[in-house]
Order: C-alpha cells, then sequence, then structure tokens
C-alpha cells in the first residue's frame, strides 16, 4: 500500500471538514469524500444539503433525515458514533428500542463496520443520487465542467443544465412556424417541473417502463403543457398547464397535432379539460363544435353531424329536438323538474332530473356510445 504524504494527507482532512462545516455527522463526510474524492466531494455534499432542506440550519442534517417509523439515517448515525465504547453502543441501542442477542459476544469493531456498511448503503440509495442528472452525469463523468454551475444553489444548478441539455441536446419532435416546439424532456425533468409548479414526472401517469414526458414549449423557451407519452401502449395522456391545471384552448391544437405525429391515441377520458375531450372525440366526425357554458360544473357544449344538432355535458348527448321539446313542456307546464337551474340546457343535463326526463321520452346517449 502506498504510503499517504503529508500533502495528501492535509487534502484530505481539510475536504472533510470542509463538508463537516455543511452541518454534517463526520461519518457522513468521510463517505462523500470516499465516494467522489476531492474534486467533487464538496460541491455534492453542498448539493445534497440543498435537496434536502430548505432551511439548512445547524440541526438540518437531522430535522430532514429523522424517521419516527423506522430506523433511519441519523439513528444509524448515532449508532455508528457509540461504537467508541460497550457501555455507549448498549446505552443507544437501548435509547432507540433495539436489542442485541448476545451482549458479551458482541465485537464492537465487527459492528463497526457493519454499521458503516448500512449507512453508506442507505445515504447513496437516496433519489438526489439516482433520478437528477445533474448529479449523475457529474457522478459518471459526462458532465466534465463544472464551473458554469459550482456557485449556484443545487435547483438552479439543476434547472441550467437541464435547459443547456433540453435545447441544446433534443431534436424537437415537431417544430412549428410560430416557434413553438414540442421536445421530449425524459422521466423526469426538474426544469419543466419547477417553471410549470408541478411535479415534471412521468412515474405517476402511465405504467409504461418507456414512458417520457413531452413538453410544449413556446418562442420564449418556456413550457407550456406538458404530456406523458407511452410508446409502447401508443398513449398520450397526463396533459397539464401551469400549476397542473386543465390544457387552455390555445394549446389544444398542438395536443391533438401531437397524438397524429406520434400515430398515438390521447387519454380524452383523463384530460382536466372537456373542451379538449369534445374536440378529440369529435374530430372527423362532426362540426361546428361550441361551448356554450363554461362554468366549471356545468361545461356544455353543441355540435352538429350528419345534418342534427346536439348538446352534450362531455358525457351525454341529447339531442337539439329533445332540448326543444322540454323547452316546450316546461313553458306549457306539461312537466314540473324537481332540481331548478338557471337553464333548461342546465336541467336537462342535471343528473337529479335524468330520470324524470327519460320517462317524459328524452333520450341521453354516452358520448363513447354515440360516436363509435
Amino acid at each position: 500500500m502506498q504510503k499517504q504524504t503529508f500533502n495528501e494527507w492535509l487534502i484530505i482532512t481539510e475536504s472533510k471538514e470542509n463538508i463537516k462545516g455543511l452541518g454534517y455527522p463526520e461519518i457522513i463526510a468521510k463517505l462523500f469524500y470516499g465516494q467522489f474524492g476531492n474534486k467533487h466531494a464538496y460541491l455534492i455534499s453542498k448539493w445534497y444539503r440543498d435537496y434536502s432542506s430548505s432551511d439548512p440550519t445547524n440541526n438540518w442534517w437531522s430535522l430532514s433525515h429523522r424517521d419516527f417509523y423506522t430506523i433511519s439515517i441519523v439513528d444509524l448515525v448515532d449508532i455508528y458514533n457509540s461504537t467508541n465504547s460497550s457501555e455507549n453502543y448498549f446505552k443507544t441501542l437501548k435509547k432507540l428500542e433495539l436489542s442485541v442477542d448476545d451482549e458479551d459476544f458482541v465485537d464492537l469493531e465487527e459492528e463497526r463496520e457493519s454499521i458503516k456498511n448500512q449507512i453508506k448503503d442507505k445515504l447513496f440509495s437516496n433519489s438526489f443520487f439516482r433520478y437528477n442528472r445533474l448529479i449523475e452525469d457529474l457522478i459518471s463523468g459526462r458532465l466534465k465542467d463544472v464551473s458554469p454551475y459550482k456557485n449556484m444553489n443545487f435547483w438552479k444548478a439543476q434547472i441550467k443544465y437541464d435547459e443547456k441539455n433540453i435545447f441544446k441536446e433534443k431534436t424537437p419532435i415537431k417544430t412549428y412556424k410560430n416557434g413553438f416546439r414540442w421536445i421530449d424532456v425524459g422521466k423526469r425533468c426538474h426544469l419543466v417541473g419547477n417553471l410549470m409548479k408541478n411535479c415534471g414526472s412521468a412515474g405517476v401517469m402511465s405504467s409504461d417502463k418507456d414512458r417520457t414526458i413531452i413538453a410544449l414549449f413556446g418562442v420564449d423557451n418556456k413550457p407550456h403543457v406538458v404530456v406523458t407519452y407511452s410508446p409502447n401502449q401508443k398513449r398520450i395522456s397526463g396533459d397539464e398547464g401551469i400549476a397542473s391545471t386543465g390544457v387552455k384552448s390555445e394549446y389544444h391544437r398542438y395536443i391533438l397535432d401531437l397524438s397524429k405525429t406520434l400515430g398515438a391515441n390521447f387519454d380524452a377520458e383523463g384530460t382536466k379539460s372537456k373542451l379538449l375531450k369534445m374536440k378529440y372525440l369529435l374530430q372527423g366526425k362532426a362540426t361546428g363544435l361550441q361551448q356554450i357554458s363554461n362554468d366549471v360544473f356545468n361545461e356544455l357544449f353543441k355540435f352538429n353531424t350528419n345534418g342534427q344538432m346536439y348538446y352534450s355535458n362531455a358525457i351525454h348527448i341529447v339531442s337539439h329536438q329533445d332540448v326543444e321539446k322540454i323547452k316546450t313542456a316546461i313553458k306549457n307546464k306539461q312537466i314540473n323538474l324537481k332540481n331548478k337551474q338557471p337553464s333548461v340546457l342546465r336541467m336537462i343535463f342535471n343528473h337529479l332530473n335524468k330520470n324524470e326526463l327519460e320517462r317524459f321520452g328524452v333520450t341521453y346517449t354516452l358520448l363513447f356510445n354515440f360516436l363509435n
């Protein structure tokens, strides 16, 4: 084994002390240095603190890593530190309500090494090291020049790095004449998540192992829409606008076009926009689609097909003839509906009136059945 020089010892010691200065326990500082060396250990540990705590006070480590339901990494560090003596070790185990089979045969050196490995496994299995491209590329060596990012906190550095990769490395799926473009931003993209104030994760939107997020960027390089694309299922789902809202009508045409471009079905039942649902389901089958009421609880539409007009609440369809029949019946006091509404259409599509109106002769057809 090569003998360590004084200068090497000094560099290692200073690096570990710098990491401890961020509020880490000594064993964690050692593990960071052992894993990443003098080149990146301090930067990664600084970013890990940014990721773990929004308020890095002196006690941030314990506050952000304590778990009251299972043995946490904080507990493991306490156990590790207590292995300097049998008395401290067993006192710590008792405090944590842990037991040892035979106290007389406990080898503290062996226990210390075993606990250190448990701490290491728990620390580096954190999602910070597994699901952040900036960290993955830094560790793997794909990111060689960290100078543009090292003086930033983790979140700003990640956004800048994601932005570089998205706009310089990604070829748009489709670009429009006005500068808007669809870009595959991967399974998780914190740039999109932060800018759009949503999670930016495809994991909750699809079971497809190859699922990915596709975002619609404007000429200002800001995302306006995200969808989840499941290539093996040939499906687009999870469409959202800013702050996880329904997609604004001005962006609907882009989603419909993306569906055609990818040859994928759009999850019309899962969308938050009833208008988008109607546009997708009625394309090529109806004309003159209009939203005639956009009240959040009473979104109503009308459209024409086969020379006839129909009304819908995006669930059921009622013919114009039936609507006119009910208008006349109400005017002539031939029917007295239990649930009064400001308009005849709202009374027709109120579920509390449905049975009575069906008895009167109104036909309700499910939208999907009507179109198929």
